[in-house]
């Protein structure tokens, strides 16, 4: 008797999705999620539909053509079992139609869409994203017909119609090492931000904190700031350091990974969520970056309630959740109740082993094969 593995499909629509970064941010987490379909007994092939190219105008045109992806619907096996989507966008006719053939041809197949962020609405500037809204808000209206369940990890119940399943965002834990203890009798506090620095990071918050905290206190504390990554404030961010005068204090080191990463986060005593979600009516997080710093055992600084977090939560900071400058004193006092005077191996052993529990990557993706092996069997 031949076993036959079963089958299921990643589907994603990002032209910078390339082996180059497969190991960077999001990119990882796509790839750890499939390697947690395969640990599961499933072969899990990766379909990208590469967005059209060309300008404004040229892509808008694309999007209402119903044709868009078909070259595609021949990756998609008779045989494949649940179909994973990353949540496309804008939506378009293109992705309707590619899902209206695939439930037509392969009626047992289950559907799963993710949604990362939700709401997503306030994230659009310009008047590129404006027309790009409008179109996702025209089609996607149009998947409930044939998506089964929406994976968000959001409180909503029913997204477009659709019903649900909470999950949290998770990380592969083994790939992430746990940060190295280092001598903390000094009076220095080293922090640090890695992002793709956006308006919701409000990172300006920080530098407008770190400004004011070198001008009204005496120097209790030496503070430094690692910014790694890049995104569209990272400009202005460079400018508000230049003109406060704070380049000894804030370092910007672009993007990195791998073994370069690993020795910032070395360096760092307390890592910076995101400080502006407000910004865009988010007052909940799952953000991917908290669980990487979990992950690597560091205490973390946030406005935004992250998820898996309880509130007594010893190695987590909450500040407040408006446009106020980050209190830097705030972060300081944090650190010597809850840090300074313990011992930092039993402090980043303690976080990493609360990621693994709460946040790894095998956790967190269970009610997704939970609910396709459920209802699979309901249709077979």
């Amino acid at each position: 008797m031949v076993f036959k593995m079963k089958k299921c499909v990643y589907l994603l629509a990002n032209d910078s999705f390339q082996s180059d970064k497969k190991g960077v941010g999001v990119f990882g987490k796509i790839i750890s999620q499939v390697h947690f379909f395969e640990d599961k007994g499933y072969e899990c092939d990766i379909v990208n539909l590469l967005p059209p190219l060309g300008n404004p105008i040229k892509k808008f045109i694309s999007y209402l053509k119903s044709d868009l992806y078909k070259e595609y619907l021949s990756q998609v096996g008779k045989d494949t079992a649940f179909l994973y989507i990353r949540h496309i966008y804008p939506s378009n006719a293109g992705i309707v139609a590619f899902l209206r053939k695939i439930r037509n041809s392969i009626p047992t197949i289950r559907i799963i869409y993710e949604i990362p962020t939700y709401p997503y609405d306030n994230e659009t500037e310009g008047i590129k994203g404006k027309i790009a809204l409008k179109v996702d808000k025209h089609y996607r209206k149009k998947l409930k017909k044939y998506i089964d369940v929406i994976a968000t990890y959001s409180d909503d119940k029913i997204i477009w119609g659709i019903q649900t399943l909470q999950i949290q965002n998770g990380v592969n834990c083994s790939t992430l090492p746990v940060v190295q203890s280092r001598d903390n009798n000094s009076n220095r506090l080293n922090l640090v931000a890695v992002a793709q620095f956006s308006p919701w990071h409000g990172y300006d918050r920080l530098i407008e904190g770190i400004r004011l905290y070198r001008r009204n206190q005496n120097g209790k504390y030496d503070i430094s700031v690692d910014f790694v990554g890049n995104g569209p404030l990272l400009d202005e961010y460079k400018k508000l350091v230049e003109m406060y005068n704070l380049n000894n204090m804030i370092h910007f080191h672009g993007l990195k990974s791998g073994q370069e990463l690993t020795d910032i986060f070395n360096t760092a005593d307390v890592a910076i969520c995101s400080l502006g979600c407000h910004r865009i009516n988010i007052y909940r997080g799952s953000f991917l970056k908290s669980r990487e710093y979990l992950a690597r055992g560091l205490p973390i600084v946030t406005s935004t309630k992250i998820d898996v977090v309880p509130e007594d939560f010893p190695y987590c900071l909450r500040v407040p959740e408006d446009e106020s400058p980050i209190d830097i004193t705030s972060i300081i006092s944090f650190y010597e109740s809850n840090i300074k005077n313990k011992s930092q191996d039993y402090i980043h052993h303690e976080i990493r082993k609360f990621a693994e529990e709460k946040c790894d990557m095998k956790v967190v993706m269970q009610p997704i094969l939970d609910f396709v092996e459920k209802h699979s069997s309901l249709t077979q």
